[in-house]
């Protein structure tokens, strides 16, 4: 710790909480899910800030041609095939979570906070979901 020009050092021993039943094990394989869960929804997040980048820029340009302009229809047409591909990864309605909608984005990060609450080892139905959410995640990348 530095105070000015002090500074102050000592070591600290860091142990496990005493009143946790859970093994090392246990600590280790809820760790390992939550960061892959984590660094999945990283995954999704970017993709998404692509697809929205691409999106609005095929509006941004159909936006300066004439109506009737065929690229003009052509752009357009493009925008709304990547907004239907970010549909099936966020809820987009307005009003947040009270609409009840849930996409892979929501499922997702219900699954982290679950992970992420208990410090045990992760429920086996746990590690399915997150086995079977990556290759969707993935699906919707190489789609893009």
């Amino acid at each position: 710790m530095t105070k000015g020009t002090n500074v102050y050092t000592t070591q600290l021993q860091v142990v496990d909480d005493p009143r946790s039943k859970h093994t090392l094990a246990d600590r280790k394989a809820q760790f390992e899910l939550s960061m892959k869960l984590y660094n999945l929804l990283g995954d999704m997040t970017f993709d998404v800030d692509r697809i929205n980048g691409v999106r609005l820029a095929l509006e941004q340009r159909a936006s300066t041609l004439p109506a009737n302009d065929p690229l003009a229809t052509r752009l357009r047409a493009a925008a709304a095939q990547v907004d239907e591909l970010r549909r099936k990864i966020v809820a987009t309605k307005e009003g947040g979570a009270i609409t009840g909608e849930e996409r892979l984005r929501e499922n997702l990060a219900e699954l982290y906070g679950n992970v992420v609450a208990f410090d045990g080892r992760p429920a086996q139905t746990q590690v399915e979901r997150s086995d079977a959410t990556r290759p969707r995640v993935g699906g919707c990348s190489e789609r893009f």
